[in-house]
Formats: structure tokens, C-alpha cells, sequence
């Protein structure tokens, strides 16, 4: 019997030490869970990295109308240019988006900044549901 009537100083230290051992394992299970998680984001995003640099696209040439202007004497811009694409991995490509897009000056230089123009406007671009391995 002890002074306090809670049982003896050596349980209360077990009890303790028990408890404590078994927040550590936890805050451990915890940490060891969200660094995998992390790892499998990283190896994920990777793997779509990886595929994406197999993936080439395009301009062809401009299609033109079969009718000639006579007075001018050349053909007549129809106002599509075919995009060529490939695609050199082993697995598809699903909604995949293509656009013509300017290297150089101020026009814009990403899908995303032709987006941004305003309605009304002719956005060369499209889209493709599927892209199977191999050129199109």
C-alpha cells in the first residue's frame, strides 16, 4: 500500500514508460507514412515527366484551297494548319491538347496564355482524345 493510495511508484513509471513508447511508435508510423506518400508523389509525377519528353508535336504545312485566285496568281490560305504528332512511348496519351504557340516576340508562348485571349478571337488549337504510341 502506498501513501496516495494509487498503487506503487514503480507501476506508475511502467505506465509511463509504456505510454511513451507507444506515442513514439506512433508519431514514427506517422512521419515513416507521410514520407512514403510524399516518395510515391514525387515517382508519380516523374513517370508522367518521363512520358511527356517522348511526346513531339508539330506544325505541317498550311492547307490550301484548290481554287487559284487569278488575279493575284497563287492559292488561297484556307486558314488550317494540320499539327503532326508522335508519340514514342509505350503507353497512350488520354485529352491531350495541342496549340500553335510563338517562339519569339510578344504574342503568347504557352497553351495556357492563348486561353487567356479574348473570346472571338481564332485560337489555333485542339484536342485529342487518345494518342496512341506511334505518329499521326
Amino acid at each position: 500500500m502506498t501513501a496516495f493510495g494509487f498503487g506503487s511508484i514503480p507501476t506508475w513509471i511502467a505506465g509511463i514508460g509504456t505510454v511513451g513508447t507507444l506515442t513514439a511508435a506512433l508519431i514514427q508510423i506517422r512521419g515513416e507514412r507521410k514520407r512514403c506518400a510524399a516518395l510515391e508523389k514525387i515517382e508519380a509525377t516523374s513517370r508522367k515527366e518521363a512520358q511527356a519528353r517522348l511526346i513531339a508535336a508539330w506544325a505541317g504545312n498550311p492547307e490550301f484551297d484548290q481554287s487559284h485566285d487569278h488575279e493575284r496568281e497563287h492559292q488561297i490560305f484556307q486558314g488550317r494548319t494540320p499539327i503532326n504528332l508522335i508519340n514514342s512511348s509505350d503507353e497512350p496519351v488520354y485529352s491531350l491538347v495541342a496549340a500553335i504557340v510563338f517562339i519569339q516576340g510578344a504574342a503568347y508562348h504557352t497553351t495556357k496564355g492563348l486561353l487567356e485571349l479574348p473570346h472571338g478571337r481564332l485560337r489555333p488549337i485542339t484536342t485529342v482524345a487518345i494518342l496512341p504510341s506511334g505518329g499521326w
